[in-house]
């Protein structure tokens, strides 16, 4: 298949790219380039990509794709508060455009990467794809919103399936430290110590980068009644911890680092999510990487590439400093447009 990837130079893009061009299928990415030169490693497949917001697509530039990936967005709960109004702007009506133009331009699957952060905090033991949300950003509420807007242009000619993801960790070319489980190894392998903020005590469903790719190019194959206006949560069948689990596995890894504990609760996030739809009705889907393992390969590729302190700490692999650099060195302008335009 012919398939259009927004925010392929992001952190799961730059992975999924690679395994649905080992699937056979020929890509193309669309990119604003904010992290275009956040590399801690090589990419294996560097597809083409149109660099430019996608607030800006044409639906010319649409044509031709036989599915649309939607990865492109401000893409955590902090970065997403840098400025409400914006992240708004991007997150949901941005979305909403850029789906409608795929639309318009003859896109027969549309595959949108959502977030169980929409279910933000949840009294029931899991939460299901029919479980009642609760998001707690404005990062959150963006995808709610866009989810509820992508059904509505459901027709017999536009299928949209939503993934709703957990929580990611694993090794890629434009790593994240701001991801919980990839952050906390860090600690542990460049300080010696693990922080758990709030106790430890929320729970976290979490998913390897590699099952998240495999999910979105199960939903592009699969036939159109399996996917046909679907929402699935993303995830292993045992993917939901305490941030503490997290912790304990890591601390297994690292026997002479130490646990510090620290009570603050200024995060009201805490979900456990059910994945057992994902895994009943998504053909080919299956989830095949456990935390455990997960944690080992982070240690083997840190001290492969020679992770430093500086390196960890650096703006370019944490989504938040980033755009604060990128704001206050005035390359990209209040509404997130670049002023310059070689866009570094």
């Amino acid at each position: 298949m012919k398939i259009l990837i927004s925010g392929i130079e992001g952190y799961l893009g730059s992975v999924m790219s690679g395994v649905l061009q080992e699937r056979g299928h020929t890509l193309k990415g669309i990119d604003t380039g904010f992290f275009r030169e956040s590399l801690l490693i090589s990419p294996v497949y560097q597809p083409p990509v149109i660099h430019t917001d996608t607030r800006n697509v044409s639906v010319s530039q649409l044509q031709g794709y036989d599915a649309v990936i939607h990865l492109a967005d401000l893409s955590n709960d902090p970065l997403g508060m840098i400025d409400e109004k914006v992240t708004r702007e991007i997150n949901y009506t941005g979305a909403v455009d850029f789906a409608r133009k795929a639309k318009k331009a003859g896109v027969k699957r549309y595959i949108f990467g959502s977030s169980c952060s929409i279910y933000g905090t949840q009294s029931e033991e899991l939460a299901n794809e029919e479980s009642e949300t609760n998001p707690q950003t404005m990062y959150a509420q963006c995808k709610l919103d866009v989810e509820k807007e992508l059904l509505k242009l459901a027709d017999t000619s536009f299928t949209p399936v939503i993934l709703r993801c957990a929580t990611i960790y694993g090794v890629s070319p434009r790593m994240r430290f701001d991801l919980v489980i990839n952050k906390l190894v860090g600690d542990a392998y460049l300080y010696n110590k693990i922080s758990l903020d709030n106790g430890g005590k929320q729970w976290r469903p979490v998913v390897h980068i590699l099952d998240v790719s495999q999910a979105f190019a199960c939903a592009v194959e699969a036939p159109k009644n399996k996917v046909h206006k679907e929402i699935f949560n993303v995830g292993s069948r045992n993917g939901n911890y305490l941030v503490s689990d997290f912790g304990a596995m890591i601390k297994e890894e690292f026997p002479n680092c130490v646990i510090r504990v620290n009570a603050s609760n200024n995060d009201t996030r805490s979900y456990k999510v059910s994945f057992e739809k994902i895994h009943r009705l998504l053909p080919g889907f299956s989830s095949r990487h456990d935390v455990r393992s997960g944690i080992m390969e982070l240690h083997k590729k840190y001290k492969e590439i020679g992770l430093t302190k500086d390196l960890f700490n650096s703006y370019h692999f944490t989504r938040l400093k980033q755009i604060q650099h990128l704001l206050k060195s005035q390359k990209i302008d209040d509404s997130f447009h670049w002023k310059l335009t070689d866009k570094k």
